[in-house]
C-alpha cells in the first residue's frame, strides 16, 4: 500500500521530471547550444541498497543527469548544465526518494 507521503514524492518527481525535459529540450533546440557540463558528487541519504539505487536511477531518469558511478552512499553525476549539478546538490530529490524509502 502506498503512503500519502509517498503519493507525494511520486506527483512532486513527475512534474519536476516534466519540468526538466522541457528546460532540455530549450537548451537542445537552442541554436548555441548553452550547456556546461558538470561532474559532481552528491551523498545519498538512503539506508538501504535499494534505497540508493532507487536515487541513482532517479537522477539518471531525469532529463540532463546521468549516474556514473555509486561508492557506498557517494553518487558521481555527469549534468547536462551547471543549474542541473547544483539542483541536484540542493537535495531535494534526494529528500523526496528518502520519503518513498519510507525515511524523512
Amino acid at each position: 500500500m502506498i503512503t500519502k507521503s509517498q503519493r507525494v514524492s511520486q506527483v512532486e518527481f513527475y512534474f519536476k521530471n516534466r519540468t526538466r525535459k522541457l528546460s532540455c529540450s530549450k537548451i537542445i533546440l537552442h541554436p548555441t547550444l548553452p550547456i556546461s557540463p558538470t561532474m559532481t558528487v552528491v551523498r545519498a541519504g538512503q539506508h538501504t541498497t535499494a534505497g540508493i539505487a532507487t536515487y541513482a536511477n532517479s537522477i539518471t531518469l531525469t532529463p540532463g543527469t546521468v549516474t556514473v558511478a555509486v561508492h557506498g552512499n557517494r553518487l558521481t553525476v555527469h549534468a547536462l548544465t551547471r543549474d542541473n549539478a547544483l539542483d541536484l546538490e540542493a537535495g531535494g530529490m534526494d529528500r523526496r526518494v528518502s520519503r518513498f524509502e519510507g525515511g524523512a
